[in-house]
């Protein structure tokens, strides 16, 4: 990236590349822990390692976020991160075939809510299987990011979910204001 980096960090660095080169998109700050631990004389101790992360996210290498249930995880393969915002915000024209897959799609242009029962289906496609144990970090990392939006009990009575299913509104598809709203064409005087 053309940012100098101390040597200290270069031996981690390389092998959490050689494992997403490998295919690897996602791991627990455990395994990258237990690679970091293995590098002998060029170890970084906790702070640093976190430092590096952090560093590392800024440059855009990795995604990590060092808070709450986010921190225990990092994406080693940032575009990874664009093929799971693709299963949740695409085009029509590149809706899977199967009609239950194109029903959700339908649903969440319609009216910007997404199950996460659908959320989960969705991610059951053969291009998501790499989620595997990683469905709720990375909801919350989708949250984190305001694709994905918990809406306030206040907003309940709007919308038509059957009830105790946890769903999330999903605001680049939403098209039309929530009732009692005006959209913006509206507000501009004559």
């Amino acid at each position: 990236m053309g940012e100098l980096m101390p040597t200290v960090c270069v031996p981690l660095d390389i092998q959490l590349m050689q494992r997403a080169e490998e295919g690897m998109k996602i791991m627990s700050i455990k395994e990258i822990e237990e690679i970091n631990s293995a590098n002998g004389v060029m170890v970084l101790t906790q702070s640093q390692l976190t430092t590096f992360l952090k560093i590392q996210h800024a440059l855009g290498k990795y995604i990590y976020f060092n808070e709450g249930p986010l921190n225990k995880y990092a994406v080693i393969d940032p575009t990874y991160l664009v093929e799971v915002l693709r299963s949740v915000v695409t085009e029509e024209e590149f809706w899977p075939k199967t009609e239950d897959i194109r029903n959700i799609y339908v649903i969440l242009r319609d009216k910007g809510i997404l199950t996460k029962a659908d959320l989960l289906k969705l991610w059951e496609q053969e291009e998501y299987r790499s989620l595997e144990g990683y469905k709720d970090y990375m909801i919350k990392m989708l949250i984190h990011l305001d694709i994905l939006i918990e809406p306030r009990s206040s907003f309940l009575s709007e919308i038509q979910v059957p009830e105790n299913e946890i769903f999330y509104l999903v605001p680049c598809m939403i098209k039309q204001p929530a009732k009692g709203q005006t959209s913006k064409s509206t507000l501009v005087s004559t």
